[in-house]
């Protein structure tokens, strides 16, 4: 048989999309498929009322390939009442077309035995030879998904005691309400005394080797839940049904008991299984509608082939106004579409926070000199980090340079590097981790105090978890003072530190290196800043920023990238320490996302550090599409600090106390500053 060879689309490209006819056959007979050319009008097929149903997979390596046979879409199918063998005749020859094994097996347990089924696959029905029409149809995905019947999730076949584990999620997911899923924290089970709040009192018989925990486990580690491509897969669809082998379950099913069995890993202190738990349901947990941002933050740990993906793989989910400036083209460079990325959010949403966004320097991994040095790498192995609001809620207000490449920032210089320690090591071990924290320890930091009046341990410790603290999955985390005296057992006599504590140590210090800085200052940076570069605060940035000065340019810097600086993570270089008598603790949730202050007395995320608005502004909350005085819902639950001016009609994120002339107006050495 001949090779099977594409046709176009046809005249109206833009709307021309092929559907796979999976053709009936038993699990071991060669996989056989028709290849029909429709057309998406107003979202829905044309041809023959055709729907279809939208398959979300890994696509698995190259190596060992299946061939599977393409038919015309005259032949006919014959079925033998006595074998059950299936042929077909044909008007003309059937052709033969080359897959990844892995999506031959998916097939095998997709076909029925009697009937076809019509599938949209990726790897078959777009030419992914030809550049012009892979850019288009990436380009679609969202109408190509959305418009599906139903998504159908296939995480392999059976093993690994998957069918236990399939089995367990569906009566776990009996068990719970949708108020669980949209907030895993609040224990609202369905009924007291349910086995789910049975085992999490006495989980320790499903430990074994053949038990619950481990199957559960496994199915959560496939590979599916680590691929960047199905995020936009499984969120653009209404009906979504997750298949492993011939088991399935629905989505919201396996999100429900997936959340409550990430919680159960951190009551047994399986903070591993918890975090990677949490991370794959980061993926498939529903969400309303999200911000640039929140989307690339939630995808940074997701993998993908090709790192323009990084980009195309979740850009249907964008607001309209961003996707529309981006327009897949896998010619060009990754810091290309990287740089378009950026320039686009700053086009669209030059008033906004870069929350999610990881500043790493971009030539550590692109070797072009040419690439201009805030251009993000959004393919950084390294794990950015999440817990910092250095400039508080403050507006960027960026300016861009086409003629130079060149960003405007407005900041202030608070240190110079003074020394940088080589980096820990990708993939460092816990021992080695402990090992690199032990030989750069402060010397006598348990003795001597920090920038802030703690002890220089209490800032090193917090530094190691780079800001950790408060709930995690439920648990609640050691304070920076608790931490330290942890660490101090540990570094005097050995004591093994807290599970929680070494995982939280290799989650994010591994790529990074120590610094010291003038002042006394420390912190950990990219292994690319060296002695005498500066930490700066760029206001509308979530942490502080490693900018390197260049010789002879006054104010014309590169960026080094992000560093974690304990005594700077608060807004106090801004606005000095918080006053005395007066917390200050993470709300670590999405919305609302920064600084809860107390006195003992109130809990308020109005900063006291703050002077009063100026005439004309207001401090409202907003609580989904509701904007409101009261800072407290009726349920407790807080919400989100808006700023108002109902005079020009303004509701904005970002503080005006925090705008470069009110901080300049408090005395804060706030100037201009260029990025190359």
């Amino acid at each position: 048989m001949s090779t099977y060879q594409y046709q176009p689309l046809g005249a109206d490209v833009e709307r021309g999309i092929r559907l796979v006819n999976l053709l009936p056959g038993q699990f071991d007979d060669e996989v056989q498929v028709q290849i029909l050319h429709t057309s998406l009008s107003l979202g829905k097929s044309t041809l023959e009322d055709l729907s279809y149903e939208a398959l979300s997979y890994v696509w698995g390596p190259e190596s060992n390939p299946a061939i599977i046979t393409i038919r015309d879409r005259k032949s006919r199918c014959i079925v033998d009442s006595g074998t059950e063998i299936t042929s077909y005749i044909s008007e003309a020859e059937a052709e033969t077309l080359s897959i990844r094994r892995n999506l031959d097996v998916a097939l095998r347990h997709l076909r029925k035995s009697s009937e076809s089924r019509i599938l949209w696959i990726d790897a078959i029905c777009i030419n992914q030879q030809d550049v012009e029409e892979r850019n288009r149809e990436v380009g679609r995905m969202g109408q190509i998904y959305g418009n599906a019947t139903r998504v159908l999730i296939w995480l392999g076949p059976e093993g690994e005691n998957s069918s236990l584990a399939v089995r367990s999620l569906r009566l776990f997911a009996e068990d719970l309400t949708d108020e669980f899923v949209k907030d895993y924290f609040s224990r609202r089970y369905r009924a007291p005394g349910s086995r789910t709040e049975l085992l999490l009192a006495s989980p320790i018989p499903w430990f074994d080797e053949g038990g619950h925990w481990l199957a559960i486990r496994r199915l959560f580690y496939r590979k599916w839940f680590t691929r960047l491509w199905v995020y936009q897969e499984c969120h653009l669809a209404d009906d979504v049904l997750v298949i492993v082998g011939f088991d399935t379950i629905s989505l919201p099913e396996l999100v429900r008991a997936g959340l409550w069995f990430a919680e159960a890993c951190s009551k047994t202190h399986d903070f591993e299984g918890a975090q990677r738990l949490a991370a794959s349901l980061n993926i498939i947990r529903p969400r309303s509608a999200s911000r640039v941002m929140d989307v690339i933050s939630r995808t940074r740990g997701c993998e993908c082939e090709d790192p323009r993906d990084r980009i195309y793989a979740i850009m249907e989910l964008f607001p309209n106004h961003i996707k529309y400036d981006l327009h897949p083209d896998y010619r060009l460079p990754v810091e290309v579409v990287y740089k378009d990325f950026f320039l686009a959010y700053l086009r669209d949403f030059g008033g906004m926070n870069f929350i999610g966004l990881s500043l790493t320097y971009n030539r550590w991994t692109h070797s072009s000199k040419s690439i201009p040095s805030w251009v993000p790498d959004l393919a950084s192995p390294v794990r950015p980090l999440q817990f910092g609001l250095a400039c508080g809620k403050s507006e960027h207000a960026v300016g861009y340079s086409s003629t130079n490449d060149i960003l405007r920032v407005n900041g202030i210089q608070i240190a110079k590097l003074s020394s940088v320690q080589a980096r820990l090591a990708l993939g460092a071990s816990h021992k080695e981790t402990l090992e690199y924290c032990a030989a750069n320890q402060p010397e006598d930091s348990f003795k001597t105090t920090y920038v802030d009046g703690r002890t220089v341990l209490a800032a090193f410790t917090e530094m190691l978890v780079c800001g950790s603290r408060g709930k995690l999955l439920g648990i609640d985390f050691p304070s920076s003072e608790q931490l330290g005296e942890e660490y101090l057992q540990f570094s005097t006599s050995g004591k093994q530190l807290s599970p929680l504590f070494l995982y939280q140590m290799s989650t994010f210090l591994p790529g990074r290196a120590f610094f010291t800085a003038d002042s006394g200052y420390i912190g950990t940076c990219l292994p690319t800043a060296v002695p005498g570069d500066i930490v700066c605060l760029v206001l509308g940035f979530q942490f502080p920023l490693v900018l390197h000065p260049i010789p002879g340019e006054p104010g014309l810097f590169e960026l080094r990238g992000e560093c974690y600086v304990p005594g700077l993570m608060e807004s106090q270089g801004l606005l000095g320490p918080v006053p005395r008598g007066w917390g200050s603790y993470r709300l670590l949730t999405a919305r609302p996302w920064g600084h809860l202050f107390t006195d003992g007395r109130v809990q308020t995320q109005n900063d006291p550090r703050l002077p009063p608005l100026p005439a004309g502004w207001r401090v409202k909350f907003q609580f989904g599409d509701v904007i409101q005085d009261d800072e407290y819902d009726s349920d407790g639950n807080i919400g989100e600090i808006r700023f108002v001016n109902e005079k020009e009609g303004k509701v904005q994120w970002h503080d005006p106390r925090l705008a470069p002339e009110a901080l300049k107006s408090r005395g804060v050495k706030i100037e201009e500053m260029f990025i190359k």
